[in-house]
């Protein structure tokens, strides 16, 4: 798996790597290997963790060797990269199963940037075995060759094979399909044969389009028009999306009399495929709010930003983002001012609602979501009040932190229908959105209260309990681990009975600054009394307690080789994990933390101070 890679939630990735349908496999922007799904592992013979963090060139150094790694480049660069089994017979030289025809797989190979919002940060390859369809083809294209006497075994052969097969003539009316083609669109042989494709199979807005392909096809330009995608139209009006691999037929004198067209339909791989992109947006997006969440911003910086990612991810075009004031019970709307209330002719444009009316407010009073879209037909719409904009289309969750109300997320005008997967996306931003409403309320707690330490600047053990409180509820929703250090200040009496208490304040200051410069601003750092200081790493994973710990105690030994004091500093240091699987009390935590530290300055003993520079 791919930890940290923000292009892919974990639910997109897990699906990713159990898939046996296709080849799958992620790289970094280095090309280092960091996700080979389970079909991967089964056709090339390599597992998973053999795999992993190694450089895909230097893996398979024939990507090198046939100038395929500028294929990579390019998806580094944005763009995407199709690989026709007729223009390659593989990408990577996994073994053919089935078959001694070919050394090697045919394949299919679609190469993808792989994208955090706007920034490329590797590649995602889906690989196709294609090799019975190479073998069909070669077979039935060597039929097709004598189709006038062979044309009643050729057209038995074409009816089973798993693929679509399309002749047309000069002028682009169909001569000859098999029972799949008739399948696929749902018609008949005989209502098929003799039409014009192009009038009758296509969807209307790519008539052109794929009759240019045709006519190069007929120019002999094998070359640019020899795969394709694109969809038919069913019986029924649907459509369905397919690869075609084209070529044309000639007559005797080589004269170029039609096409014979065989077709993949791929409508279920690109379904697939779109819902792994959209998924990879939403949890982009639920990333950047997480990321905001842990910095400070205010309530209207984070209603914004929710704001922002609910309408791109739904396309709409309007939308606004609230909280409810506990003083009050308004709803506070602050994203709406920029939003909607610069477009309404209207003279009162109050971002406070004392009593939210319409669909909104439906959602604010009954705390359930809502979607619309038909308003004007909707009995809980009160219509569009003189001067403002008009709604065609409405969606609405409420922000709930357990049972209680904090907010609501509403978008409006998508120029498309609302789905239940939209109404989704604006549920797990409100999860977001709640947290951060609460987070603020915290923190405005915090702020009415004495919870600094008037010597180093750091949390008191009261904002220190809070906060940390706070987080390991965020933890168990979140489902995410949290790392808790103890460390106590070695050596304070010494220093305080040697060189005074000033210099004991100090010390403290100093151990104060280094623990502030050593960690992120969302670990929360506090000095629980007298020469013990605490730190709390939310959103951590088992494997990063030491690297902690090693980094503080670096950060340590780096200030005392600078250092011109006329004492060291030493810390004794306790680690103890938050496992949201297996949670506990705060209390629990804490003890845990303060027993390893214990632990640790008993390891230390009584090392011998020197009397001009004793060590603190």
């Amino acid at each position: 798996m791919m930890p940290g890679f923000n292009g892919l939630g974990p639910a997109a990735l897990e699906t990713l790597s159990q898939t046996e349908l296709q080849g799958i496999f992620i790289t970094d922007h280095r090309l280092d290997i960091r996700d080979w799904n389970l079909w991967m592992e089964i056709h090339s013979g390599l597992p998973a963790h053999q795999v992993v963090g190694k450089n895909l060139l230097q893996l398979y150094p024939s990507l090198v060797e046939c100038q395929q790694d500028r294929l990579y480049q390019e998806a580094l660069e944005g763009r995407v990269a199709i690989l026709a089994q007729r223009f390659h017979q593989y990408l990577l030289p996994l073994l053919p199963v089935g078959t001694d025809a070919f050394p090697y797989m045919c394949q299919t190979a679609r190469i993808m940037p792989l994208r955090d919002q706007d920034r490329v940060i590797g590649t995602i390859t889906f690989i196709e075995d294609v090799t019975e369809r190479a073998l069909r083809d070669a077979e039935i294209r060597q039929h097709i060759s004598d189709l006038k006497t062979t044309r009643a075994r050729a057209q038995k052969y074409l009816d089973v094979a798993g693929v679509m097969f399309v002749i047309l003539d000069e002028a682009g009316n169909v001569t000859r399909v098999n029972r799949k083609t008739c399948n696929v669109l749902g018609w008949e042989e005989e209502d098929i044969l003799g039409k014009n494709w192009f009038d009758h199979f296509l969807p209307a807005r790519l008539k052109d389009e794929v009759r240019l392909i045709f006519q190069g096809l007929m120019a002999g330009d094998l070359g640019r028009f020899q795969y394709a995608e694109a969809p038919v139209l069913t019986k029924s009006g649907g459509e369905r999306l397919i690869a075609w691999n084209n070529t044309v037929l000639k007559d005797e004198q080589g004269r170029i009399t039609g096409t014979l067209s065989s077709g993949d339909d791929i409508t279920e791989r690109k379904t697939m495929e779109a819902a792994l992109a959209r998924e990879s947006k939403i949890t982009a997006a639920l990333a950047e709010l997480s990321r905001i969440l842990l910095t400070p911003i205010t309530v209207g910086e984070i209603s914004a930003s929710v704001l922002l990612h609910a309408k791109q991810l739904t396309d709409s075009s309007l939308g606004f983002v609230g909280y409810i004031d506990l003083q009050t019970g308004h709803l506070v709307s602050p994203s709406l001012k920029e939003d909607v209330w610069d477009q309404c002719q209207i003279t009162d444009k109050s971002i406070v609602f004392k009593e939210p009316q319409g669909l909104f407010g439906w959602v604010v009073q009954h705390k359930q979501p809502l979607l619309s879209n038909r308003p004007d037909q909707d009995p809980r719409s009160t219509g569009t009040p003189p001067g403002h904009l008009p709604i065609q289309r409405f969606l609405g969750v409420p922000a709930m932190l357990e049972s209680q109300l904090v907010g609501q997320i509403s978008v409006a005008n998508a120029q498309r229908d609302y789905t239940e997967a939209d109404q989704e996306v604006l549920q797990r931003l409100a999860v977001v959105y709640s947290m951060a409403i609460s987070r603020l309320r915290l923190e405005e707690e915090l702020r009415a209260l004495a919870v600094r330490d008037q010597l180093t600047g750091l949390l008191n053990r009261r904002g220190f309990l809070a906060l940390a409180e706070q987080a390991l509820k965020q933890s168990r929703r979140s489902q995410s681990g949290v790392w808790l250090l103890f460390a106590d200040l070695d050596g304070m009496k010494e220093i305080n009975d040697t060189l005074g208490h000033a210099a004991g304040d100090e010390a403290l200051v100093h151990t104060a600054a280094i623990l502030q410069e050593t960690y992120r601003d969302a670990d929360i750092v506090g000095r629980l009394g007298g020469d013990e200081f605490a730190l709390l790493a939310p959103q951590s994973d088992i494997s990063t307690g030491e690297f902690l710990k090693n980094r503080l105690l670096a950060k340590i030994d780096h200030f005392n080789a600078g250092s011109k004091l006329p004492y060291r500093l030493s810390l004794s240091i306790g680690l103890a994990f938050f496992d949201a699987q297996d949670p506990g009390s705060l209390d629990e935590f804490m003890s845990r933390a303060d027993l390893a530290m214990y632990a640790h300055k008993k390891s230390k003993g009584n090392p011998r101070r020197r009397a001009e520079k004793p060590t603190v």
